[in-house]
Parts: structure tokens; sequence; C-alpha cells
């Protein structure tokens, strides 16, 4: 479980790791120029959102446009005694994926290499995850399509300044955020690593190694 930064953490793991992962593509006819950000409702909503803050003509915003607790989680754990921690809290995170360019082309290749990297990797893990949340090693965030009308859509795009952009529609689930209590000194341990005679193995904490 992560502390308050859970939701700053996912959208900003989401947008490093696409950029990691977009350098190394390869893509027939080349990979074209572009940029990778987690904006704000007022960056989505600004008459400038046009304007690329990395200076690249192409771009992939991820704006989450919604945030609700886990129906499946939303009582679980909870204890009726008032001397006792509440569970932690258990989120759903709304996900808006736009492609950002003037060239048919670009806008294209760029929606379908998204949508195949989220389907090739659905799970965002401790390795992929940023350390400022504080995530657990076994900690994963499972990234599913959302289906949206296109009623839904157009609503959500009628709330904001700049003409409709290709969208991509992905539930984050379940960030969990632990409650509000001391924070640890030391970073978490992600993996361990174990030598026996001459074989060496690594794995996750309590992957028994």
């Amino acid at each position: 479980m992560a502390n308050v930064l859970a939701i700053r953490s996912v959208a900003s793991s989401l947008a490093e790791w696409l950029t990691n992962t977009y350098a190394t593509a390869t893509i027939p006819g080349g990979r074209p120029a572009a940029s990778f950000v987690a904006v704000s409702s007022g960056q989505m909503a600004a008459d400038d959102a046009d304007e690329d803050p990395a200076g690249e003509q192409n771009r992939v915003t991820i704006y989450i446009y919604r945030v609700g607790v886990n129906p499946h989680l939303r009582t679980s754990g909870r204890t009726l005694r008032p001397d006792m921690d509440p569970p932690p809290l258990s989120l759903n995170l709304h996900l808006l994926f736009s492609v950002w360019s003037e060239s048919a082309s670009d806008e294209h290749t760029l929606l379908a290499w998204v949508m195949r990297s989220l389907h090739e990797h659905p799970v965002l893990d401790a390795s992929s995850l940023g350390f400022d949340a504080r995530w657990g090693a076994d900690e994963v965030v499972q990234l599913i399509p959302e289906e949206l009308s296109t009623e839904d859509m157009m609503r959500i795009w009628d709330s904001l300044t700049p003409s409709y952009r290709i969208s991509l529609s992905y539930i984050a689930r379940v960030v969990r955020i632990d409650p509000d209590g001391p924070e640890p000194d030391h970073a978490p341990v992600v993996a361990t690593r174990f030598r026996m005679g001459d074989e060496v193995r690594v794995g996750g904490e309590g992957s028994g190694s």
C-alpha cells in the first residue's frame, strides 16, 4: 500500500514508463518524435492546451478525469472498533490518454503504439511505480480498458476548452492508500538476491527465494 502521493505517482509513473519504453520502440518507417506527460484538469482546460510543454510537436497526455472508491473493496476490512486503525482507502483511477498531433500518420501511429503497449503490459508493479508514494514490494496496479460511450466521451471534452482529440480510456485499479501514520525511514525493499552454491536467484520480497 502507498501513501497520499499514490494518485500522483500512478500518473507520473505511467508517463515515465511510456517515455522510456517509446525511446527504444521499433516502428516501421521510423519512430515519430513524441512526448508523454501527465496533465492536470487546469492544463487540459487551458486555452493553450495545444502547446506542448516538452517542446515536441506530438504528445500523449495522461489525464485523470475521475476517481472513485473501488466498489468491491469499499467495506473490506472495515472495523466497528474505534480503537483500531481504519482499513486502507482503495481507489479506481479513470484515465484519459489523448493524442495531440497535426499529422494523421503520427496520430494513428502513437494511438496504436500506446494501445499495444498497455495491452502487452497491463500491470504497473514496484519496479515501474515511483518511490515517492512508498509502494509495497508486492504492490501492483492493473490497467483495464474502459469502454466509454460516444456521449460520455463528448461530455468530458465539452467541459474542456480544446477541441476533441482522439482518446483512450483506462481504469487503474486498485490504488490503495494507507491510513495516515509514521513514514518509514528507508525505501521499500523491491528485490532480494541470494547466492546458493553456484546458483544465483533473484526474487521479490516474500517470494521464498
